[in-house]
């Protein structure tokens, strides 16, 4: 698969986000991925489940709703304070009824840290962290609700650290494993319509 674009630097480095009295806050540095437009088309990497995976390649038929143009992470402020982080999704078109959009993520702490957003043809849309902490043997995801809107073709999730599972603090690092589409039948998260694989870190308030 054709490695996506990471268009800014990720700076690493796990010390809290301290700005002096009276500083200037330091510009922020998001994490920002493109992906190829007009691949959703459910042959785009099926986690390893089709045998000739063309990759992230545009096709005639494809799901204009379900195709991820962009993902970022960036900081969220309040006032001159961050307090933690947002997260976007940008698509083709406004996004697709009965399907999940979900952001991959894992910190030290939790193995599984997804932002996901569901849409359903009855019920609208709900978003919420899927999350697996801690050192469990026999690991059991969790869901947390986050806020998130829906702005024409993008989703935009708000990400305050408090009260959030896991021991993630401001100035910590999340590895970012990708993003992707898939059909929400509401028994079943499957199959795929489009992804996008990435190898990247970001930490929390740059």
């Amino acid at each position: 698969m054709r490695k996506p674009v990471l268009l800014t630097a990720v700076a690493l480095g796990t010390a809290a986000l301290v700005v002096p009295a009276g500083a200037a806050t330091p510009k922020p540095k998001p994490l920002v991925v493109k992906d190829a437009t007009g691949d959703a088309n459910f042959l785009n990497s099926q986690s390893g489940l089709v045998p000739a995976d063309p990759g992230p390649v545009a096709t005639p038929v494809q799901d204009a709703g379900s195709d991820i143009v962009s993902f970022s992470l960036n900081r969220l402020a309040k006032g001159k304070k961050v307090v933690g982080f947002t997260a976007t999704m940008t698509l083709s078109a406004a996004p697709s009824a009965d399907r999940n959009f979900r952001i991959r993520m894992a910190t030290d702490d939790c193995r599984t840290f997804m932002l996901e957003y569901n849409t359903s043809s009855t019920l609208g849309g709900s978003a919420s962290l899927r999350h697996v902490c801690g050192d469990s043997t026999t690991p059991t995801a969790e869901f947390t609700d986050v806020p998130a809107t829906v702005t024409g073709s993008t989703i935009t999730w708000a990400f305050p650290m408090k009260g959030m599972p896991g021991d993630l603090r401001l100035g910590d690092v999340v590895t970012v494993t990708g993003a992707q589409v898939s059909v929400n039948s509401g028994a079943a998260i499957f199959p795929g319509v489009d992804q996008v694989v990435v190898d990247a870190s970001y930490k929390i308030g740059q």
